[in-house]
């Protein structure tokens, strides 16, 4: 979807490194990183992909479906004013497990809802995560730092969220 370096819809993706990938496109949408709406993504990196432009859905990972497992996602950049921003890692569906999320940024502000590490949206799993060292300079109130759950139907189990910064009031956790 979007402007993505790599989209899985099927299969096994395995030990693959997304990284260093810039994009600065005031028209770009979607995410910079990976979009995932099916398949198998594992022992990869995405890392250092920094995005400019007006219209960031995720920096790093867009997960719609699937599984993504044993991976690192970090030091991801946005910058941009859309509505709804996530530097890191936005989960609509399928599971995500055993991963490292961390030292993703979101360094503009302005948007009405940011989240700097990993947003869960939909019904998806998320177990076995590390989430760390996330940051945004976003002022709204529903902006957060590390883990922010929106959705009735998601299931999070086994997460750490450490050392999670922003410029609001929630550092770490955001349950909606």
């Amino acid at each position: 979807r979007g402007t993505s370096t790599l989209a899985v819809r099927g299969g096994l993706v395995t030990h693959t490194a997304v990284t260093n990938n810039p994009n600065s496109s005031a028209f770009a949408r979607g995410v910079l990183g990976v979009y995932m709406d099916g398949g198998t993504l594992e022992h990869s990196i995405i890392s250092d992909n920094p995005f400019y432009g007006d219209r960031a859905e995720a920096g790093a990972l867009w997960q719609k479906g699937g599984t993504v497992r044993d991976c690192r996602i970090e030091r991801n950049t946005v910058a941009n004013q859309c509505v709804d921003v996530v530097a890191g890692v936005r989960i609509s569906g399928g599971t995500f497990e055993r991963c490292v999320v961390g030292y993703n940024k979101e360094t503009k502000g302005g948007a009405i809802t940011v989240t700097a590490g990993v947003k869960v949206d939909g019904s998806a799993t998320v177990r076995n995560v590390l989430i760390v060292g996330n940051e945004t300079v976003a002022t709204a109130a529903n902006s957060v730092g590390g883990l922010a759950v929106t959705a009735n139907g998601a299931d999070v189990c086994h997460v750490t969220v450490l050392n999670n910064l922003t410029s609001a009031t929630i550092g770490g956790l955001r349950l909606t």
